[in-house]
């Protein structure tokens, strides 16, 4: 990337959470290694719920009232940022952002900054507050609820700086990935420093 005015792809902080490394391989070095079955199988996972959202209504959510949005395209040039969340439920006074995961992952860091881009992006998206994000997990679709506090999007901006310095970096960034992080990234023969 060269200048921080540019656009970042909301994903990159999921990956940059897990190891800085990741986004530098993506989007600086262009580098694609086939992806591991693990992401095809959650490819598949979210290609699935997208064809059931059409019918479904989310009364579990509180939710039956809005107006189901599948994979929107959101982006901001005053933020620097576009993705594409799984869905986004209008109502008339606020939006909701819903991600949906095949494995329960729990509530990690870098899926919280993932769900508050989305909710910053789709605030700015429909003019609405984004109180709350949701993630439905697993084939019961479990719901974690997830609040977009003052805290949480502080730290979403303390993320966003870090990840562009990253970038804009000349230099590929130490790794803080453990052994298990490593074994199981498609990137790892790019880090001829790990293991």
């Amino acid at each position: 990337m060269s200048s921080l005015t540019e656009s970042i792809p909301v994903s990159m902080l999921r990956q940059w959470r897990f190891c800085p490394r990741l986004p530098w391989f993506m989007l600086i070095e262009g580098r694609r290694p086939p992806a591991p079955e693990w992401v095809a199988q959650g490819i598949r996972f979210d290609a699935h719920q997208a064809t059931l959202t059409a019918s479904r209504k989310y009364r579990r959510l509180g939710l039956d009232d809005a107006n189901a949005v599948n994979k929107p395209q959101l982006q901001s040039a005053e933020l620097g940022l576009h993705g594409v969340p799984d869905l986004v439920l209008v109502r008339s006074d606020q939006v909701v952002v819903v991600e949906f995961k095949l494995a329960r992952p729990g509530l990690r860091s870098g899926l919280k900054l993932q769900l508050a881009a989305y909710a910053r992006l789709a605030q700015k998206n429909w003019n609405r507050p984004c109180k709350w994000t949701a993630m439905l997990t697993g084939r019961r679709m479990q719901v974690e609820w997830i609040e977009q506090t003052e805290r949480l999007q502080a730290r979403l901006n303390d993320a966003l700086k870090s990840l562009r310095d990253t970038l804009n970096s000349p230099m590929m960034p130490d790794s803080v990935a453990t052994g298990a992080q490593c074994d199981q990234c498609e990137y790892l023969r790019f880090c001829n420093d790990r293991f």
